[in-house]
């Protein structure tokens, strides 16, 4: 080889220097790697989840109280919302089978409006039951095998049974009333069974007297 000049010899030092810190990184780059997979291997290190899970579920404001909450049980996954005081201001639950679901909404006074589907049968109601009185209303919608759609709406008090009730089905809509003591009057379409006729539907047209025990005590035509 010739003589070098000092540029050359210059040059080939630092293409020495270079290599050399080459090889040195890649020796510790091997070691890190090396290091890494031990460690996931023994269970030191886990790898990065998207998912995270829990039986329970619970968000907390800056003083600690609970605002939320999201669990699950053997019957039912339920997700409820709170205010400052504790009081559960929404509440959505579905139940394991997909038979049902709910939605609650509350005031602070306890009143509670429920929105309930039941998904087996296709039906859908809507309720307010007032805790400071015993007055509930009653909205239903059910389908039973298209096209026939039974609906009800209905308004009754908790504690003594006494409602009113406004029903429509395929065979016509009926208005009945109910006391207490099971008396009731029905205007309109509804199913009956007397010593004369066996079982039959009225119609829209009818008015029938039920003693408290179901037997016909008027009926007109």
């Amino acid at each position: 080889m010739g003589t070098q000049t000092p540029e050359m010899r210059v040059v080939l030092e630092r293409l020495e220097r270079l290599e050399t810190q080459n090889r040195r990184f890649r020796q510790a780059g091997a070691l890190a790697l090396a290091a890494f997979g031990v460690m996931v291997l023994t269970g030191q290190v886990e790898p990065k989840k998207r998912t995270i899970e829990a039986e329970k579920f619970v968000v907390t404001d800056e003083a600690g109280r609970s605002r939320a909450e999201l669990w699950a049980d053997r019957t039912t996954t339920q997700l409820a919302l709170y205010d400052l005081e504790g009081r559960r201001g929404v509440s959505l639950v579905t139940d394991t089978q997909g038979n049902a679901s709910s939605l609650s909404l509350f005031n602070k006074y306890g009143m509670r409006l429920l929105v309930s589907a039941y998904l087996d049968s296709g039906g859908v109601s809507l309720a307010e039951k007032k805790e400071a009185s015993d007055w509930q209303y009653r909205f239903e919608l059910a389908e039973h095998g298209a096209p026939n759609y039974n609906s009800a709406l209905s308004l009754w008090n908790a504690r003594s049974k006494a409602h009113a009730s406004l029903v429509t089905d395929a065979s016509g809509p009926s208005l009945g009333l109910i006391t207490s003591e099971g008396f009731a009057t029905v205007l309109g379409s509804t199913s009956l069974e007397t010593p004369d006729a066996g079982a039959h539907r009225t119609s829209a047209a009818s008015l029938v007297m039920l003693g408290k025990d179901g037997n016909v005590i008027w009926q007109a035509p």
